[in-house]
Protein backbone atom coordinates (compact mmCIF):
# COMPACT_ATOMS: atom_id res chain seq x y z
CA UNK A 1 0.00 0.00 0.00
CA UNK A 2 2.71 2.52 1.09
CA UNK A 3 4.56 2.27 -2.39
CA UNK A 4 1.49 2.32 -4.28
CA UNK A 5 0.87 5.74 -2.40
CA UNK A 6 4.79 7.14 -2.90
CA UNK A 7 3.78 5.90 -6.91
CA UNK A 8 1.05 8.03 -6.89
CA UNK A 9 2.51 11.08 -5.83
CA UNK A 10 5.83 11.01 -7.67
CA UNK A 11 3.08 10.92 -10.66
CA UNK A 12 1.32 13.92 -10.05
CA UNK A 13 4.07 16.01 -8.98
CA UNK A 14 5.83 14.82 -12.39
CA UNK A 15 2.73 15.71 -13.81
CA UNK A 16 3.21 19.64 -12.01
CA UNK A 17 6.32 20.16 -12.52
CA UNK A 18 5.95 19.09 -16.52
CA UNK A 19 2.62 21.79 -16.49
CA UNK A 20 4.87 24.55 -14.75
CA UNK A 21 7.70 24.31 -17.04
CA UNK A 22 5.34 24.22 -19.99
CA UNK A 23 4.08 27.70 -18.52
CA UNK A 24 7.62 28.78 -17.52
CA UNK A 25 8.71 28.48 -21.57
CA UNK A 26 5.27 30.07 -22.27
CA UNK A 27 6.24 33.41 -19.92
CA UNK A 28 9.73 33.07 -20.65
CA UNK A 29 9.25 33.07 -24.92
CA UNK A 30 6.38 35.55 -25.75
CA UNK A 31 6.17 37.27 -22.28
CA UNK A 32 9.28 38.27 -21.19
CA UNK A 33 10.90 37.59 -24.95
CA UNK A 34 14.33 36.80 -23.44
CA UNK A 35 16.27 36.08 -26.60
CA UNK A 36 14.23 37.13 -29.58
CA UNK A 37 11.25 39.57 -29.46
CA UNK A 38 7.82 38.17 -30.94
CA UNK A 39 6.51 39.98 -33.83
CA UNK A 40 2.90 40.43 -33.64
CA UNK A 41 2.05 38.13 -36.05
CA UNK A 42 3.47 35.29 -34.50
CA UNK A 43 2.00 35.99 -31.00
CA UNK A 44 0.17 33.22 -30.19
CA UNK A 45 -1.86 32.68 -26.70
CA UNK A 46 -1.50 30.16 -24.28
CA UNK A 47 -4.54 28.34 -24.85
CA UNK A 48 -3.31 27.22 -28.55
CA UNK A 49 -0.74 25.34 -26.75
CA UNK A 50 -2.75 23.27 -24.43
CA UNK A 51 -4.09 20.58 -26.44
CA UNK A 52 -0.17 19.81 -26.61
CA UNK A 53 0.08 20.02 -23.33
CA UNK A 54 -2.86 17.94 -22.13
CA UNK A 55 -1.18 15.44 -24.80
CA UNK A 56 2.16 15.16 -23.29
CA UNK A 57 0.24 15.01 -20.29
CA UNK A 58 -1.65 12.33 -21.17
CA UNK A 59 1.38 10.42 -22.93
CA UNK A 60 3.68 10.85 -19.48
CA UNK A 61 0.73 8.84 -17.41
CA UNK A 62 0.33 6.30 -19.59
CA UNK A 63 4.68 6.26 -20.02
CA UNK A 64 4.67 5.80 -16.27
Amino acid sequence: MRSRNIRNITIISDLILFNAAFAIAYVVRYVWQWFLPVEEQFFEPYGRYLSQQIAFNALMIFTF
